[in-house]
C-alpha cells in the first residue's frame, strides 16, 4: 500500500452509500456541467443564434416570394441542425452519465463533500484486468484547492490494475501531475481505444504531494 495523504481542510470524502448519493451526483453532470460549458462559450453560442434567427428569418422572407425553393431549403437546414443538436445534448449530458445511476459491484462513486453537500463526484470502473476512470467533476466554486486531485488520488493508492481515462485537452497536464502518462490510442487493443492516458501502478507511483 503506497503512502496515504490529507484531503483538503474543510471536505470529507466518502463513498456513495444509496441511490440519493448517486442521484445527487447525476444531477452534478446533467445540470451544472451543461450549464458551465454554456457559459465558457457564450459568444461561440450567440453567434449559432443570431445565424439561426438570421437563416430563419432569411427563409420566411423567400418562402413569401417566389424563390420558395430556396426558402424551403434553408428552413430544412435549420430544422435538421436543432434536432441534430438536441439529439446530441441528449447523449452527451443526459444519457451518458446515466452509469453514474447504476449501482454495480464493477463501478465505485466516490464523493467529496462540504458542510454535508456533495460537491465533487469521480466514478471508476475497475472490472477485469483493467480499469477506466469514467468521470471526474468538482463544482467550479470549489475547484483549485486539490479537491479533484485527491479524489483521483484516493482511487489510485488503492487500485491494482492499470487506469485508463480519456483526458480532454485542457486536462491532460493536470493527470500528468498525478502519474498518467500519455498513450497512442491507436496502440491499443479492442475495447480500450478511446483513452489517451494511462496510470500504472507498476511502474508509477501516485504523486503524495498536494
Amino acid at each position: 500500500m503506497r503512502s496515504s495523504f490529507s484531503f483538503p481542510s474543510g471536505y470529507i470524502i466518502r463513498y456513495a452509500r444509496n441511490f440519493a448519493d448517486r442521484w445527487e451526483s447525476y444531477l452534478l453532470f446533467v445540470l451544472q456541467r451543461p450549464l458551465e460549458l454554456l457559459s465558457y462559450n457564450r459568444l461561440r453560442v450567440i453567434k449559432l443564434v443570431s445565424i439561426t434567427i438570421f437563416i430563419a428569418v432569411l427563409s420566411a422572407w423567400l418562402l413569401s416570394t417566389n424563390a420558395w425553393f430556396i426558402g424551403v431549403v434553408l428552413l430544412s437546414g435549420i430544422l435538421s441542425y436543432a434536432v441534430s443538436s438536441v439529439v446530441v445534448w441528449f447523449l452527451i449530458f443526459i444519457l451518458d452519465p446515466i452509469q453514474i445511476l447504476q449501482s454495480s459491484s464493477d463501478k465505485t462513486l466516490i464523493l467529496a463533500l462540504c458542510q454535508g453537500k456533495i460537491i465533487g463526484a469521480v466514478l471508476i470502473d475497475s472490472g477485469g484486468t483493467s480499469s477506466f476512470l469514467l468521470r471526474l467533476y468538482i463544482v467550479s466554486s470549489h475547484r483549485c484547492r486539490g479537491i479533484g486531485s485527491s479524489l483521483v488520488r484516493h482511487l489510485l493508492l488503492r487500485t491494482t490494475t492499470p487506469v485508463y481515462v480519456l483526458a480532454l485537452p485542457g486536462l491532460q497536464r493536470f493527470y500528468g501531475r498525478l502519474g498518467f502518462t500519455e498513450i497512442n490510442p491507436r496502440n491499443l487493443p479492442y475495447g480500450l481505444q478511446g483513452y489517451n492516458m494511462v496510470f500504472d501502478p507498476s511502474r508509477i507511483p501516485a504523486p503524495i504531494d498536494s
